[in-house]
């Protein structure tokens, strides 16, 4: 099952912009318009990541983070800056961002990287989040690992102009290392500049030469 998130969002276009960009990389969404929505959803739903508006008529989204019924990761979102209330989600685990939000980054943010990408490839073993620039070519496209484990990687793939992503497998070859294998592409989103960030899984026949290559790391 793809991972679930939880929007938490009282304004309509938001939620349902929030909810569309969600899916389109592939996650499950479950959306609640106030509060008390988002209270039920969180004890009924069991999510697997909460992205809460601060402000909710009445209510502050910081609350959801007290009385969530079991530890998740989470994301506040806003459009009003503020180092105290950004210290206090930080204090409950979660990351802040402020509006206007990149999709990459959301998607990318912190708790939400961890847990999403981690459930979404099955991750079984640590990764090593790369100090280097580790050249490799995704289906003869420059790219660059950010890290690197004996289950995948996540890849930033240079593509502008290009359509999603949704080749799969991918040939995936490190010149430096003298190695090229098949992957499977798990997730994709855009970023910035004509860039995506994918997560790509290795299995099978190519488990050999894809340790050794870690290993080396």
């Amino acid at each position: 099952m793809s991972p679930r998130i939880l929007i938490v969002e009282d304004d309509r276009a938001v939620r349902k912009g929030l909810q569309e960009m969600l899916r389109q990389a592939g996650y499950d969404t479950i959306t609640a318009g106030d509060f008390r929505g988002g209270r039920r959803a969180l004890e009924r739903e069991a999510p697997d990541l909460l992205i809460a508006d601060l402000r909710l008529e009445g209510f502050n989204g910081l609350q959801l983070l007290h009385l969530k019924p079991r530890p998740i990761p989470a994301i506040i979102v806003t459009g009003y800056p503020d180092q105290v209330l950004q210290a206090e989600a930080r204090h409950l685990g979660a990351e802040y961002l402020v509006k206007p939000i990149e999709p990459a980054a959301l998607l990318t943010v912190g708790a939400g990287e961890h847990a999403l990408h981690e459930r979404k490839q099955r991750r079984r073993w640590p990764r090593k989040r790369l100090l280097i620039d580790l050249p490799v070519r995704v289906d003869d496209v420059r790219a660059r690992v950010i890290d690197i484990g004996y289950g995948g990687a996540q890849v930033e793939v240079s593509r502008p102009g290009a359509p999603r992503m949704s080749s799969s497998p991918l040939r995936l070859v490190f010149p430096l290392n003298e190695v090229a294998l098949e992957a499977d592409l798990v997730w994709g989103t855009p970023a910035r500049g004509g860039r995506w960030l994918c997560g790509v899984a290795v299995s099978g026949l190519q488990e050999g030469p894809w340790r050794s290559l870690v290993d080396s790391i």
